[in-house]
């Protein structure tokens, strides 16, 4: 994969992250309020979403890393830096 095929990937790879992570703090609130109101049903609901973003989000991590390893950067900040810098 091409350097910029791989900037491509995780430009959109990390759109998805932070829409995910958008998703996963209005989880959080929801189930801050569902906890205040003592709302088993809906935090058994909430519950149960949190756990499908912060899987959805390991992945994307996962993904993230494979990219920068294949196209040969360092998957840490370091890497990123090299990417920006090119």
């Amino acid at each position: 994969m091409s350097l910029a095929q791989t900037c491509v990937s995780l430009e959109q790879l990390l759109q998805q992250e932070q829409g995910a992570a958008e998703r996963l703090f209005a989880v959080l609130k929801a189930e801050h309020e569902a906890i205040a109101r003592r709302d088993t049903d809906t935090l058994q609901q909430v519950v149960a979403d949190k756990q499908a973003l912060l899987t959805q989000l390991e992945g994307s991590h996962s993904q993230r890393l494979q990219l920068m390893q294949a196209a040969g950067l360092n998957s840490d900040r370091d890497g990123f830096d090299t990417l920006l810098g090119r």
